[in-house]
């Protein structure tokens, strides 16, 4: 998933006077994408449904379904994070050289 997909997530929500954080966005898509590699898992399957009603009609999330998933990151974060620590072991290596 893309930042942008989060983006857009968040903003379909609020065009239908719904309102979730770009966390909540990354859980949805996440459970989607676990989804498709994993169909029969049922937190991603509870998570999905669960997002699914409150977007149609605002019924309230109480499942923990989505908190047993984890945290879902972005290609942009896992780039960015990918790069601070190529960084940084690129100083310890230029350290251990001095």
């Amino acid at each position: 998933m893309t930042n942008a997909q989060v983006q857009e997530v968040v903003a379909n929500a609020a065009l239908h006077s719904r309102s979730i954080s770009y966390h909540e966005a990354t859980q949805f898509l996440g459970a989607k994408e676990l989804l498709i590699s994993d169909p029969e898992n049922e937190y991603a399957q509870h998570t999905v449904a669960e997002f699914s009603r409150f977007f149609t009609n605002g019924t309230p999330m109480t499942s923990f379904a989505r908190f047993m998933m984890g945290i879902f990151y972005t290609d942009e974060s896992k780039a960015e994070s990918a790069r601070l620590c190529e960084e940084f072991l690129a100083h310890q290596a230029k350290q251990k050289q001095e």
